[in-house]
């Protein structure tokens, strides 16, 4: 053994002591002063406050996960609805596409009439004769005679017929 070490006999009373003062430090360590009981509330105080963030947190994190279950069953009822859409969209255009086709075709055809109504030969007729001024002057329809000096006409033409509008597929609107 080495003999420098000094050794110090204490008493069992000063023993005693500083053992309740060692329970007492770990009791409460910051000890009996009036800032130490300040430090040690509102270290309790923080405590309690980080344990209900902590209970926060939890319930948030619940309700996140039950919203999740809900929006996947939410989108599982949606995704066949958007794919219909989608397809009604699809014939729509497709339908619109046509609509403008036909629309075109028509107002082709519409182009064209002016034409072909020129283009038609005109029905046979007799050309206009020359009529020898004395011919016996016939009345008129009326009864009266033509006033003198002006000559016998033939009645006016009737105008020509005019082609009835037909609808979208051929039939009469």
């Amino acid at each position: 053994m080495n003999t420098d070490d000094d050794y110090t006999l204490l008493s069992s009373k000063e023993v005693s002591e500083l053992k309740q003062d060692m329970e007492y430090l770990k009791k409460n360590p910051l000890g009996g002063s009036h800032s130490g009981k300040t430090l040690q509330e509102s270290i309790d105080k923080l405590n309690e406050s980080i344990s209900e963030l902590i209970e926060i947190f939890k319930e948030a994190s619940d309700m996140m996960k039950a919203e999740e279950r809900e929006s996947d069953v939410i989108i599982s009822r949606i995704a066949p609805i958007e794919k219909r859409l989608e397809e009604l969209s699809d014939q729509n255009q497709k339908i619109a596409k046509g609509i403008l086709a036909v629309a075109d075709m028509v107002a082709e055809k519409e182009r064209q009439r002016p034409q072909q109504q020129i283009q038609k030969p005109m029905p046979m007729m007799p050309p206009p004769m020359s009529r020898p001024q004395n011919i016996s002057k016939l009345p008129p329809m009326g009864g009266l005679p033509p006033p003198p000096g002006q000559p016998i006409s033939l009645p006016p033409l009737m105008p020509p017929k005019r082609e009835e509008k037909k609808g979208l597929f051929g039939f009469k609107k």
